[in-house]
């Protein structure tokens, strides 16, 4: 046991800010107003449950660090929306702060966990509040680390955790959940307050809700912006979304060499090292179009992106058909979450690293797996994972993307009052997206969801061609050359400008065992630290 008191490591970097509370320090990320509230209770909070319970009421998403007489107190919202970590340095004190690669400046000598960089080349990312080095840890989500000032152990507690469960409830879901969502952009609108507001849109129903709620509440100065190669049927969605909106639309057309030059230059490598918090391959969908309209002045400091993350996994769009069974083995719930979440390259698939990363995921759940579970419980356990791990390790982490340009960002469906409806709704409501889809159609504003298509194809409108070699292959020799030729031919389909960062030979030589770009850059993130990568053993 140390007997060193803790101290805190703040990096200067957007969105963080610290002020002063009386004889306390605060370090937060998100709205500063009800920070200052929020570590007020928790100043006053006397017991481990007080602080559990202040936590809990906060209504906004945000990570902080109070220094106080008592010690250092560090906390991460309900989805970890802005990672929080913490080490000890070589006298043994805690060292606590919002930068990981600062933190390992102080640390002694980083020990590398083999398990986790295994972790990140099969799945792009590291699971419970593990980093790549193991002395080095993060506050998981719904979690807070109680650092003593005596030099006492830390002390990790959990107040939330999204386990769903069934949770009976008076009225109609449907038309709570319309309830729900109108109070989070109704308020949203009001804090927005006129700033330039804009939304990536793909015509998918989370990117148009997103827009036609702002639209429906009022919200000034809003537009909006698709991406990608010229023609893309997302983009060609995302338009007729904005039209019918009459919100002002843009297309950031995504060039093949721009993409490649960024990825293989120095911009990527600054980039990834300020977005990683050494637990996470930042994503690469759109940080060269938005680079690109930071140049140009389409986005400065005082725009606020507002994303579509992440309905489609809240309200029951990622349960896998596996589960909808009544009973469901262990084997089976492992299974769904590998080969969904653990295949970005398919040779590291391996009955052993299926294994090693299996333990992984059970311990990351802390809940007994039994050898069969009833239904309800295998989706729990399942979405408890994905919630804690694939959401709020890569897919929330998307907004360092923004940070890095200066942005402001806000994700109304991960808003806590959002995550905790879906929690709480019945599974039957849930598959299928069944809740979700139904207040849409009725609401069904501007027509954009009752009465809405848009195509779907893995080809933009100038890659059509491409669409008949697909049936040729299949007319010519079968479902198995249809798949072996379009494993070729997607070098030049919907990804195209990010299949291009890899010379068309390359692409040939790992295409039936890349999943997508995504694993390229797990192990080129890996190699570039240093760490090396898996496959050359695989």
């Amino acid at each position: 046991m140390t007997s060193a008191a803790p101290h805190v490591r703040i990096v200067s970097r957007h969105p963080w800010r610290s002020v002063d509370i009386g004889a306390s320090r605060l370090h937060f990320a998100g709205d500063a107003g009800r920070a200052r509230t929020l570590a007020g209770e928790l100043i006053a909070a006397r017991t481990d449950e007080d602080i559990a319970a202040a936590l809990l009421r906060a209504p906004f998403l945000f990570a902080l660090i109070l220094e106080s007489a008592d010690g250092v107190l560090a906390a991460a919202d309900r989805v970890r929306s802005t990672p929080v970590f913490h080490a000890r340095d070589a006298s043994g004190a805690p060292v606590v702060g919002n930068d990981a690669r600062a933190i390992v400046e102080e640390i002694p000598l980083p020990d590398p966990d083999g398990e986790a960089l295994l972790e990140i080349e099969m799945a792009g990312f590291v699971t419970g509040d593990a980093t790549v080095y193991r002395n080095l840890r993060q506050v998981p989500p719904g979690a807070f680390v109680r650092f003593p000032a005596s030099g006492a152990p830390p002390i990790l507690n959990r107040y939330f955790r999204y386990l769903p469960g069934n949770v009976p409830t008076a009225g109609d879901p449907v038309s709570r959940l319309g309830t729900v969502l109108n109070t989070i952009f109704s308020e949203l609108v009001a804090r927005l307050d006129g700033r330039q507001v804009l939304v990536p849109i793909s015509g998918g129903l989370d990117s148009r809700l997103v827009l036609a709620m702002l639209k429906a509440h009022g919200c000034r100065a809003l537009s909006s912006f698709s991406y990608g190669m010229p023609g893309n049927t997302d983009a060609t969605a995302g338009r007729a979304v904005a039209e019918r909106l009459d919100v002002p639309w843009r297309f950031v057309a995504s060039r093949p060499a721009a993409h490649r030059a960024f990825f293989r230059g120095p911009a990527a490598r600054e980039f990834w090292r300020f977005a990683d918090g050494l637990s996470c391959v930042p994503s690469p969908q759109d940080i060269v179009p938005l680079v690109e309209m930071a140049a140009d002045g389409t986005i400065g400091p005082d725009t606020v992106i507002v994303n579509g993350q992440t309905g489609d996994f809240l309200s029951g769009g990622h349960i896998p058909r596996a589960l909808d069974v009544p009973l469901v083995s262990r084997d089976v719930l492992r299974g769904a979450i590998l080969d969904k979440h653990y295949a970005l390259w398919r040779s590291l698939l391996t009955p052993a690293n299926k294994a090693r990363m299996g333990t992984r995921i059970e311990s990351a759940i802390g809940l007994p797996i039994m050898e069969a579970m009833p239904r309800a419980e295998a989706i729990a356990r399942y979405e408890l994972w994905e919630f804690e791990g694939r959401q709020a390790r890569w897919v929330v982490n998307a907004q360092r993307t923004y940070e890095f340009l200066g942005v402001g960002w806000e994700l109304p469906l991960w808003h806590p009052a959002l995550v905790e409806f879906f929690r709480n709704l019945p599974i039957a409501d849930k598959i299928g997206q069944r809740c979700y889809r139904a207040f849409l159609h009725q609401w069904n504003h501007a027509g954009l969801f009752a009465n809405f298509t848009r195509a779907r194809s893995s080809w933009p409108r100038s890659r059509r061609a491409f669409a008949l070699l697909e049936r040729a292959a299949l007319l010519l020799g079968g479902k198995t050359f249809q798949a072996r030729a379009n494993g070729v031919l997607r070098y030049f389909g919907h990804y195209a400008h990010q299949n291009y960062e890899l010379d068309f030979l390359r692409f040939l030589a790992v295409r039936d065992d890349m999943r997508h770009i995504g694993a390229h850059h797990a192990s080129e993130w890996l190699i570039e630290n240093g760490f090396g990568s898996a496959r050359s053993c695989a």
